[in-house]
């Protein structure tokens, strides 16, 4: 009778478990159809600012298993086709898609008459796509002749498209790159870079020596970034992660291009817990409307104050680490990887907006544990 009771404690213990261990197994899985329906084999498939990417099989299924809760950006790519991105919320349950792939059209590129402008054009999308930063010199471009350019001298603006994956290695911070481009505009008067796009990860192989120096490079890009300031609002601790927080009140000359202009702003930082409200267990909502964030480390706050009102407000310059984040969307929803759903979520100026794709780390990234 013992053993028998044994025999059914145990069976309860293993039935408990596989509950459990299935509650906690989230899966990302789709098919790749074109838009008859005919299903797509070799697509190529993957979690946007990740490491996670995978192919479509002879169904044109795939699957990327034990997901996380929070906001992910699905991509797929495949020749003759138009890029797919999509905004998966991840919750609690596995989440199941239908990709319809559109044919892409043809495009008949103009024929410029005149000196060739490719090397000044390469140059300059090279310093706005990929940032002025020591990651950003490192950066070895292996597929350069994948860009197409038009530039317009009456504008200035200069603008780019490729046909496929761009193919970067960040030789400072140890990883290959694959960026799929989908818009890139670069205002040259005015200095400021819009750009979109999904990027894709791997890991480059190394010694240990080479793997040591990755791993503190890797941490001095982290420090300060918005990847860094996202993940501190997610977890209420923005504070204890060296970041000192204001609002915006009134902007004058905003060149933050070569952090100018001015800002006036609180004379005391804010707790950025009263712009946020927790909407499920995976997603937080923040609600603003321009932030000044000066990443200060473990220093005490220390503002470039111009001047001062009798209102407590001060007017001030953007500091060396200081950025202007501004809300374009009617909020902003956080997971704790510091990913937002949307790329036309905020716009951002000054020190976080100077760290671009040469600076850019997958969302995998954890700092080391002090």
């Amino acid at each position: 009778m013992k053993l028998y009771a044994y025999r059914l404690f145990i069976l309860f213990l293993l039935a408990i478990g596989g509950r459990a261990s299935a509650q906690h197994v989230i899966t990302l899985s789709g098919k790749v159809i074109d838009s008859v329906g005919i299903p797509q084999k070799a697509a190529t498939v993957f979690i946007s600012g990740t490491t996670l990417i995978t192919v479509s099989d002879n169904k044109g299924e795939f699957a990327f298993n034990g997901m996380p809760p929070g906001t992910f950006q699905l991509s797929v790519s495949m020749v003759g086709f138009d890029p797919y991105a999509h905004n998966v919320v991840i919750q609690n349950s596995s989440v199941k898609l239908d990709v319809v792939l559109k044919n892409k059209t043809t495009i008949l590129r103009e024929v410029v008459i005149g000196p060739d402008r490719r090397a000044e054009n390469l140059a300059m999308f090279k310093l706005a796509f990929l940032g002025q930063t020591d990651n950003a010199k490192h950066c070895q471009w292996l597929n350069p002749d994948a860009v197409n350019f038009s530039f317009s001298r009456k504008t200035g603006i200069l603008t780019a498209d490729a046909d496929e994956f761009l193919l970067i290695e960040n030789k400072r911070l140890g990883y290959r790159v694959k960026y799929l481009l989908k818009d890139f505009s670069y205002n040259t008067n005015a200095d400021i870079a819009l750009y979109d796009g999904e990027t894709s990860f791997e890991e480059l192989p190394g010694t240990p020596k080479m793997k040591k120096q990755w791993a503190q490079n890797r941490l001095d890009a982290y420090n300060g970034s918005m990847m860094h300031f996202l993940r501190s609002v997610y977890r209420h601790a923005t504070q204890q992660q060296g970041f000192a927080v204001y609002n915006v009140y009134r902007e004058t000359s905003p060149n933050y291009a070569n952090n100018k202009g001015t800002l006036m702003v609180d004379e005391n930082s804010m707790d950025v817990d009263e712009l946020l409200t927790r909407t499920d267990s995976a997603l937080t909502s923040m609600k603003f409307r321009v932030l000044y964030i000066d990443y200060i480390g473990a220093k005490q706050p220390k503002l470039n104050t111009l001047s001062k009102s009798l209102k407590g407000k001060l007017m001030i310059e953007p500091g060396k680490k200081g950025s202007v984040l501004s809300l374009i969307a009617p909020e902003a929803l956080i997971d704790a990887r510091g990913s937002y759903t949307d790329y036309r979520t905020f716009y951002l100026r000054g020190y976080m907006a100077e760290r671009r794709v040469g600076d850019q780390l997958p969302f995998e990234y954890q700092p080391p544990v002090k």
